[in-house]
């Protein structure tokens, strides 16, 4: 088989077979849009119970369609009425003052709930349903998405308007980055509804 190679003037990425270790090899930005182009070019990814994620060709991963464990629904959408409990429940944030949560608690500003609103719009555009929002004493809100499998996508809205972003599986953190951005958000999210739609 032919190693097949997307020819771009950006970095070298490898992505190798863990059954039959054909390569493929993907010039692009950053790792996250490797990821995006390896998909693309029908190779599938899933998470083991290490939280180490595997690589499959596109001939390996048709004999392994059936097993595939890790698959996250995403093709699903919010209720529009869900959708509208959680943006009240992120403006209601506003009215908290300080000291809310037994003498502790910072207030929230106009700014990081906006940014959390527009959190929540990416991930619900993106098919991540059953979603939480919980208010932190330093000023951050999160929204969780729990999917199948026990994994959990949580974006952190901080208080100094920065994103943190977090993919965990069995509640261990499989990749944690924070002082991310709303394009590296769409390009995760992308990649997770790529990862399981895809195959």
């Amino acid at each position: 088989m032919n190693t097949p190679t997307l020819n771009q003037p950006e970095e070298p990425y490898w992505f190798k077979c863990a059954d039959c270790n054909v390569s493929l090899h993907i010039y692009a930005n950053n790792f996250d849009e490797a990821k995006i182009k390896a998909i693309k070019c029908h190779w599938t990814t899933y998470i083991t119970d290490d939280g180490d994620w595997l690589w499959k060709c596109p001939d390996c991963s048709d004999k392994i369609k059936n097993v595939i464990t890790e698959k996250i629904k995403t093709h699903q959408t919010i209720d529009v009425t869900e959708k509208n409990k959680i943006f009240d429940r992120l403006s209601s944030l506003l009215s908290y003052k300080p000291g809310w949560s037994n003498g502790e608690g910072i207030a929230f500003t106009k700014e990081t709930v906006d940014l959390a609103k527009n959190l929540c719009n990416l991930a619900i555009n993106h098919g991540m349903i059953n979603l939480s929002i919980s208010a932190g004493i330093s000023g951050e809100i999160l929204i969780s998405s729990y999917l199948e499998n026990n994994i959990t996508i949580e974006l952190f809205a901080e208080s100094d308007n920065t994103i943190t972003y977090a993919f965990a599986k069995d509640d261990k953190y499989i990749e944690y980055d924070d002082k991310t951005s709303i394009d590296i958000i769409k390009q995760k999210l992308n990649i997770i509804n790529l990862m399981y739609n895809n195959v």
